[in-house]
C-alpha cells in the first residue's frame, strides 16, 4: 500500500511538473465543473433570488444625490424661516452642492462647541442636523436673553456699558462646553429643525423626528468611520459676510425610508426565480478604476523621495484614459469632479474584442 501511495504522489508531482509555467491549475475539473452546473439548474427553483443583495452600501446615497439637488432650494428656504423665528434677523441661507461623505470625515470637521442633533425616521434612520459654534452660540443667546454681536439688529442700540457687559457674557459662553442645560434649551431648537427638515425633504412633518442632542464627539454613538452619508451644507449669511453654517447628515437608511423610488424598476410577480436574480445581477457593483499615467524608476529614486517631491508620470494633461471595469477596458475619459469628488468624464468607448 505503501509503494502505490508513493506512486500515486510521484505521478501527481511528475504531472503538476509538466504544467505549462504560467498556467493557474483549475480549482474544478471539468466533470466537476458539469455536476456543479447540472446541480445548480435542478434545484434553481430554491435559490432566494428576493434575499439577495449584491448592491454596494453607497448605492442608495448615490442615487438621492439629483434628489438632493431639487431640494436644496427648498430647504434653504425652510431654514431661513426658522432662523428669523428662532434669531429675529433676516438672513440669508445659501446651500453647497450635495455630496457623499464618510462619517470619519464628519467627525474629524466638527469644531469645538458644534451642537448635533440626532433625528430618526420611523424605520430607525437617521438624519444628523449639525449646528456650528456660532449658531449654537446665537440660538443660545436668544433664547437665555443675552445680547450678541454678531447680528446686525443689536449694532449701535442700547447702553454700551450693558452691550459690553452682555458681549462678555456671550464670549464666555463661547468658550465654556456646552452644559446639560444647554443641550435641553437646544433640544427644543432641534425639534423644529427636524419639522422643517421633512417637509421641505419629503413633503411631510413628521418623516424625522428630534431624538437626543450631542455637544461633544466622544459621546457620539459608535459609527463605522468608512459609513457612507449624504451630506449637504447650508452656510448662513448676512450680505456676503458668513454668520454660521448648518450641516444635514442622511445616512442610507434615511434615504431609503424618505426619498421616493421613482426609478425603480418594478419586476413582474410571475418572473421565474431565475429571471428575478438576472434583475439582481443587473443591479450588482462592479468595481471602476482609472489610471493617470506610469513612471518607470528605480528603488534607488523610490527609497530616496521625500515630501514635496514630484514624480513625473507619462501622461499628457487633457489626454483620455483608459477606464477599466473589472479589470477590463471600457470607455476613455477625462478626469474632473462631480458632486465634491474626483470623477472621469467619458469621451470614448473602447471596442470590445468579439472574441
Amino acid at each position: 500500500m505503501s509503494e502505490q501511495s508513493q506512486d500515486g504522489e510521484s505521478q501527481a508531482g511528475e504531472s503538476q511538473d509538466m504544467q505549462p509555467k504560467g498556467q493557474e491549475q483549475p480549482l474544478l475539473s471539468g466533470e466537476e465543473t458539469d455536476a456543479l452546473l447540472g446541480a445548480m439548474r435542478e434545484g434553481e427553483k430554491d435559490i432566494p433570488a428576493d434575499d439577495i443583495d449584491l448592491t454596494s452600501p453607497d448605492r442608495p446615497i448615490q442615487s438621492a444625490l439629483p434628489w438632493a439637488d431639487t431640494k436644496t432650494g427648498a430647504l434653504c428656504v425652510g431654514f431661513r424661516k426658522l432662523l428669523y423665528k428662532q434669531l429675529n434677523v433676516n438672513f440669508t441661507v445659501n446651500s453647497i452642492q450635495p455630496e457623499a461623505t464618510p462619517w470619519g470625515q464628519v467627525r474629524e470637521d466638527l469644531a469645538p462647541n458644534s451642537a448635533l442633533g440626532c433625528t430618526e425616521t420611523e424605520d430607525g434612520g437617521r438624519l444628523w442636523v449639525i449646528l456650528d459654534p456660532t449658531t449654537t452660540r446665537g440660538i443660545l443667546n436668544r433664547r437665555l436673553g443675552l445680547n450678541t454681536s454678531e447680528t446686525p439688529a443689536n449694532e449701535g442700540e442700547g447702553d454700551p456699558e450693558a452691550e459690553t457687559d452682555g458681549n462678555s457674557e456671550s464670549e464666555a459662553l463661547e468658550t465654556r462646553p456646552l452644559s446639560q442645560v444647554d443641550r435641553g434649551i437646544l433640544r427644543s431648537a432641534f425639534d423644529h429643525w427636524a419639522e422643517s427638515a421633512g417637509i421641505a425633504w419629503c413633503d411631510r412633518q413628521g418623516a424625522f423626528r428630534a431624538k437626543r442632542v450631542f455637544t461633544s464627539p466622544d459621546a457620539l454613538p459608535e459609527i463605522d468611520n468608512t459609513k457612507p452619508f449624504l451630506s449637504i451644507a447650508f452656510d448662513i449669511l448676512i450680505g456676503e459676510q458668513r454668520k454660521g453654517r448648518v450641516l444635514l447628515i442622511f445616512d442610507a437608511e434615511a434615504v431609503v425610508s424618505t426619498v421616493p423610488k421613482e426609478t425603480k424598476e418594478e419586476t413582474p410577480s410571475n418572473e421565474s426565480e431565475t429571471e428575478k436574480l438576472v434583475h439582481r445581477i443587473m443591479n450588482a457593483e462592479v468595481e471602476i478604476s482609472a489610471t493617470l499615467g506610469q513612471s518607470d524608476t528605480s528603488i534607488r529614486e523610490i527609497l530616496a523621495l521625500k515630501l514635496g517631491d514630484v514624480v513625473r508620470l507619462d501622461s499628457v494633461p487633457g489626454t483620455p484614459i483608459d477606464t477599466f471595469v473589472d479589470d477590463a477596458p471600457v470607455f476613455r475619459g477625462l478626469p474632473t469632479v462631480h458632486h465634491g469628488n474626483l470623477a472621469i468624464e467619458c469621451v470614448a468607448l473602447i471596442e470590445r474584442n468579439p472574441s
